[in-house]
């Protein structure tokens, strides 16, 4: 017996082919089968969606949720949409790492909304951020990007000027820190400060 048994729904595989009607099976929270017609098992939950469309979730590559979530971990706008992960970090902003002597600039560049900032506290981690996450349990999946202005004003604030060598170094440590701890990779904004004053050299 299935946990949910969604009968006749447009299916859309992901395979690229044109959707097609079918059933499909859910037990234990994963989709066990997938078939033109699923007669000879029940449900415990049926659902008829004849006429409607079942999908993979959607991945939303580009967005700038990273605090949303700790205010709306439900996030119905999102589920609405058939998204189930989200990409955050984008444009070269994100929360963390977020180095004590940075804080208040971080603030003040709205890298951390006020309404949020108790939750970030000094030396904020990629890590720590992913354990709030995982406290607020979210509706939704989520993959993080570290931005590369949040490096840049770790390592020396708004400053116009190319890294020194103790810079760019603790630029790298961070970002080697925070993908050790789970991050996808680093994000860039070019068109915004700080982003805007590196150079080729400092994003290779």
């Amino acid at each position: 017996m299935y946990d949910i048994l969604i009968k006749q729904a447009t299916i859309i595989d992901g395979t690229g082919k044109p959707g097609w009607t079918g059933d499909v099976g859910v037990k234990n929270r994963l989709f066990t089968a997938i078939e033109p017609s699923l007669k000879s098992i029940n449900g415990r939950q049926t659902i008829q969606r004849s006429g409607l469309v079942l999908a993979p979730g959607f991945i939303d590559i580009h967005t700038h949720s990273d605090d949303y979530w700790l205010q709306d971990p439900l996030s119905e706008i999102k589920l609405k949409q058939g998204v189930t992960m989200e990409v955050v970090g984008n444009c070269g902003i994100s929360p963390v790492p977020l180095e004590a002597k940075t804080k208040t600039m971080a603030l003040a560049e709205a890298l951390i909304p006020r309404e949020n900032h108790d939750h970030f506290k000094d030396n904020f981690s990629f890590n720590d951020y992913w354990e709030l996450i995982e406290e607020k349990q979210l509706s939704i999946n989520i993959m993080g990007l570290i931005g590369h202005g949040t490096l840049r004003i770790a390592a020396m604030g708004l400053s116009g000027k190319d890294p020194d060598a103790r810079q760019m170094e603790q630029m790298k440590s961070l970002l080697r820190s925070s993908m050790a701890q789970g991050a996808l990779g680093m994000s860039t904004g070019l068109i915004y400060a700080p982003g805007i004053f590196a150079k080729t050299p400092e994003l290779v």
